[in-house]
């Protein structure tokens, strides 16, 4: 083997652990910035019962956030589907500038997320879950 051919090797070689090495530096500080961030976030777990929506039937809908709106519509009548929800609500004054796929999405994010009162039939018609005394 001749000298530039062994020097090519040793530069590889040279080339690879350092690689390697700031590989394994990126992974820890990855690893260490996920750790922090899990323990930044920790809060305690919601109860799905404490998990209320506000509001009253008082109010008009245009000062409603959408979930409330939605629950006011479900309540007065029959289970919709969600675009018929939200151009229900939207047609009543809530959110009516907005962009009715953002309110769609905003209702249905928050009836996942208050699933203790919301609930989908098969024909994927929403309505509420009645009270249990």
């Amino acid at each position: 083997m001749d000298t530039i051919k062994l020097l090519r090797l040793e530069a590889r070689a040279k080339r690879d652990r350092l690689i390697r090495a700031a590989r394994n530096e990126c992974l820890a500080t990855s690893a260490e910035i996920t750790k922090l961030a899990k323990t930044i976030r920790q809060r305690p777990p919601t109860r799905p019962g404490a998990r209320r929506v506000l509001g009253d039937g008082n109010r008009p809908f245009s000062e409603m956030t959408a979930i409330e709106a939605a629950e006011t519509v479900l309540r007065e009548g029959e289970p919709l589907r969600l675009t018929e929800l939200t151009l229900e609500v939207q047609s009543r004054g809530c959110r009516v500038g907005d962009d009715p796929r953002a309110v769609a999405h905003a209702i249905r994010s928050a009836m996942r997320y208050h699933k203790c009162r919301f609930m989908r039939d098969k024909a994927g018609r929403w309505c509420l879950i009645p009270k249990s005394a």
